[in-house]
């Protein structure tokens, strides 16, 4: 029983990683390209710094 429960549980996270990364995959083809994605986020890091620093 042992040894079937444990392939259950790497199967169940195989199949979780498998989802996981196909969505992701999809949403950054559907909605935004990655350097989209990349140059907004950097964007929001240096407002980050920016606000930081008036305060």
């Amino acid at each position: 029983m042992g040894g079937k429960s444990e392939k259950d549980v790497v199967l169940f996270l195989v199949v979780i990683i498998l989802v996981c990364s196909s969505v992701a995959f999809l949403l950054a083809i559907v909605h935004v390209p990655a350097d989209t994605l990349l140059s907004s986020a950097i964007n929001r890091l240096l407002n980050l710094g920016r606000s930081r620093d008036r305060e």
